[in-house]
Formats: structure tokens, C-alpha cells, sequence
């Protein structure tokens, strides 16, 4: 079985999950990138164990060949004008085709956005045949609810390799030394802001506890600004894929706040690391994986004062509590591991042909 893949750029995530695709050799795998990074990212390049192209290197007739004769081929993708022109190109061959993504809605949301996505995706809206992969329950809740319920879902989730922060040894947890961890960008969409301003409210009446901001952003000078009053704010910087886990090691609870992440690798991270993960109700795999006061607790985006009491409940936390809690915490992350997510990705692939068969 020959499956073809189109995406935008080849995210660590996103490597790892093909090149552990392509070493199970149950399938042929390739996937077309549509560049080779993103200028807005600062990962390392990876090394890429899977059969890739890149579109912006040129060769396109050679590219449309693949997509003409590849026996399943997955767009993960479709907000540029070439790979709208490959969807169409393979609907007109009326061969296995599918699309895999995120929620609908953030960029565009509202009427407006339907109808863009109407448009933009217009063989996926009229060929009800076409089965479509969410990224999460959450993103296939939307996806049902506007592109309705004759076709087929498959629920296949981002997974990456886990195993790093499944090794790392939680130290006794203590309330008064606790560290609060937030990992992203310092932007507006992630709740960042709000979770200062939570962290600030509490900060004078914990006094042992600390907050550490992973990450870069044009929000980091607005940030130094807010948090200069506390000294127990740390700006870790930029760290790479590969080197995450050294500060997930020194932290005891994640903060996830997004005003909205279609799924957020960083809940599956944190909870894989033995952190209790404070999410937003917006962020499709807190959605999926959160169970309040087992693993974590959902919050309201865009609203502190909610961030504040889950801060709070996570902190008075007992020693006995959190470990119980730490242990629930991992065995909830199993099921994202890198392993399982290609065996998901496996699976669908081949109800999918087999969907197109029938």
C-alpha cells in the first residue's frame, strides 16, 4: 500500500510520526512538504528517515505524477493555491483521498469562515465519499458539524516520541518550592498574558512558588514589564525539540491556556513528564485527555481569575495527592505515544481504502 502525504513543513512532531511509520514497513510512505521550514519557527532541521520532497523546490509535474498515482493520498493541508490545485487533481482521478486536520474555525470562524472553507475546500464539501481524519475528538466534532455526518471520521491525533519525558524522575513535590511551567510561543493566542496575571495574584501569598516561561515572542518585552515586581518569574528562552525535557524536569505543573490550539502537543508532554496540566477548554487535547482533579483541570481561555483557582487547587496539592495525581498523569499519555499514533495512522489508512473499495 502506497500512501502519500501532503503538509506544510516537516515539524519535529511530524517527522517522527512518519519516520516511525516508514520503519514499520507495513506501508510505503512519502510525503511532499511544502517547505523546508517555517521562518516563524526555530527548530533544528531534521534529519528525515521517511521518502520526502519539498514543492517549493520545484519539479511539480513530477509532484502531480505522485498524486495521480499513489494509492491513498492524505492533504493535511490546503490554505495554499497548489495544494488546492492537487486536491483537485486527485478528485478528478476519483482514487482514495482524504484530509487530515485540526478543529475548523480559529482562523475564520463565524459564517464567513464556512463559507471559506466551503470554497477552499470545495471537493471535500461535494464528494461525501471523502473520508476525513481529525486531529483529536474535538476536531471532528467541527468537521462533522459542517461537512456532515454520510462520510467517514477517523480519529488520528498528533502523537510524537514521549519516551524523553517519560525518564525523567519527578522530585518530591513540595508547595513550597513549587515551579509552574508554561512552553510556547509569547503570543497573544497562547493565554500567556493571562497566566502572569494569574500567577502575579497568587505569587504574594505563595511565596515559595515560581513561574518559568519557555519560550521567545514579540510578548517577551511586555512580559518583563508585567512580571518585574516578582523575582520568582524566570524567562528560560528558546529550547529545541530535542531539549524540552530539561525544563519540564525542574517544573511540577504545566499551564496550558491557549485562547485556542487545535490539538497541543505540550498537554501530552506535561502529562507524560508527571505534571498535572492546567489547560484551557480550548485546546482540543486537554479537551480529550483532561479529567478534572485526576490529571489536571480545564479552565475558561481568556479568563484569569479561572486560571487562578486551578492554580491555586494544583499547589495546596498534598505530597500523597500529587503523586497520585503524577501517576495518573502518565498512564494518561500511553495512548499518545509515538507507537500508538502510527498504529492509529496505519489503521485508518487502510479503512480508508477499504471505505473506497466498498
Amino acid at each position: 500500500m502506497s500512501v502519500l502525504v501532503i503538509t506544510k513543513i516537516p515539524s519535529p512532531y511530524q517527522v517522527e510520526l512518519f519516520d516511525q511509520i516508514s520503519a514499520a514497513s507495513q506501508i510505503k510512505l512519502s510525503v511532499i512538504y511544502l517547505r523546508h521550514y517555517d521562518p516563524d519557527r526555530k527548530w533544528t532541521p531534521r534529519n528525515l528517515q521517511h521518502q520526502a520532497y519539498f514543492l517549493e523546490d520545484g519539479r511539480l509535474a513530477d509532484l502531480e505524477n505522485q498524486v495521480s498515482d499513489a494509492g491513498l493520498v492524505v492533504f493535511n493541508w490546503y490554505r495554499d493555491p497548489m495544494v488546492r490545485k492537487l486536491i483537485a487533481l486527485r478528485a478528478r482521478t476519483k482514487l482514495p483521498w482524504c484530509f487530515w486536520g485540526e478543529r475548523p474555525g480559529f482562523r475564520f470562524p463565524g459564517l464567513f469562515g464556512r463559507a471559506y472553507r466551503r470554497l477552499m475546500l470545495h471537493e471535500l464539501y461535494t464528494h461525501e465519499r471523502v473520508p476525513i481524519w481529525g486531529i483529536g475528538h474535538w476536531a471532528i466534532d467541527g468537521y462533522k458539524a459542517e461537512f456532515g455526518m454520510r462520510r467517514p471520521y477517523y480519529h488520528v491525533p498528533y502523537t510524537s516520541d514521549l519516551s524523553r519525558f517519560y525518564s525523567i524522575s519527578r522530585r518530591p513535590y513540595s508547595s513550597n518550592s513549587a515551579a509552574i511551567l508554561f512552553s510556547g510561543s509569547f503570543i497573544e493566542r497562547k493565554g500567556v498574558m493571562e497566566l502572569c496575571e494569574a500567577f502575579l495574584r497568587i505569587a504574594s501569598g505563595m511565596p515559595g512558588v515560581s513561574l518559568h516561561l519557555l519560550g521567545s515572542g514579540p510578548l517577551e518585552g511586555t512580559l518583563r514589564k508585567m512580571t518585574r515586581v516578582s523575582d520568582r518569574v524566570r524567562f528560560l528562552g528558546f529550547y529545541d525539540w530535542d531539549n524540552l525535557q530539561q525544563a519540564y524536569a525542574n517544573a511540577d505543573i504545566l499551564c496550558a491556556p491557549s485562547r485556542y490550539d487545535g490539538w497541543g502537543l505540550i498537554v501530552l508532554e506535561g502529562l507524560a513528564s508527571g505534571m498535572p496540566v492546567i489547560a484551557s477548554s480550548s485546546v482540543g487535547s486537554a479537551n480529550e485527555v483532561i479529567k478534572e482533579g485526576e490529571n489536571g483541570w480545564l479552565v475558561a481561555a481568556r479568563n484569569p481569575k479561572s486560571l487562578e483557582s486551578s492554580l491555586r487547587t494544583a499547589l495546596l496539592l498534598s505530597p500523597q495527592e500529587m503523586s497520585r495525581i503524577r501517576r495518573n498523569c502518565r498512564a494518561s499519555a500511553e495512548p499518545y505515544c509515538i507507537d500508538a499514533g502510527a498504529n492509529r495512522f496505519l489503521i485508518a489508512a487502510e479503512e480508508t481504502l477499504e471505505h473506497w473499495q466498498a
